[in-house]
């Protein structure tokens, strides 16, 4: 495995190392990460665990061996929380912010080492020009709000997988 050249802290708002060389990358952390200095802490995380439990893990195993979503390593294209909560304006970082080479740098030591990285969201997928020379996989983002916009036509919005 590839050493990073800025080696970010073991567990961080934005960054879990993991023990499986598959990354995934959200967006930004929000207020629950910050708190807990683990990345997708509240229900954009347990959505993605229902997703590698009932979903990932049982078509894919080989690719995907392990339901535990901290065995995997995780990123965001944005390392700085942000929350409305915490009196951001914005929950998610601006495009041209994303692009800064001092954050693909970032992001690229975070992923060092991987054989797959999912991109989860629009925000992650900004970065998918800078990332091409990794095995890619575009997925939606797992937040309430990531899988409502993948259905703007239903009536009934998609309800969380943990009522």
């Amino acid at each position: 495995m590839a050493i990073p050249l800025h080696p970010p802290p073991a567990s961080s708002a934005h960054f879990w190392f993991g023990s499986l060389d598959v990354a995934f990358v959200f967006s930004a952390p929000g207020s629950f990460e910050a708190c807990h200095l683990k990345p997708i802490f509240d229900v954009t995380g347990e959505h993605l665990q229902v997703a590698l439990s009932r979903h990932l893990v049982p078509a894919l195993p080989t690719v995907f061996p392990s339901a535990e979503r901290y065995d995997y390593r995780i990123s965001n294209a944005h390392s700085s929380p942000l929350a409305k909560a915490r009196g951001d304006r914005r929950t998610e970082a601006g495009d041209s912010t994303i692009k800064l080479p001092s954050n693909v740098e970032r992001v690229r030591d975070d992923l060092a080492g991987c054989r797959l990285v999912v991109l989860c969201g629009k925000k992650a997928q900004r970065l998918q020009t800078q990332l091409a020379d990794f095995p890619l996989i575009l997925a939606g983002h797992t937040s309430m709000n990531g899988l409502n916009s993948s259905w703007p036509g239903k009536a009934t919005r998609v309800r969380s997988t943990l009522e």
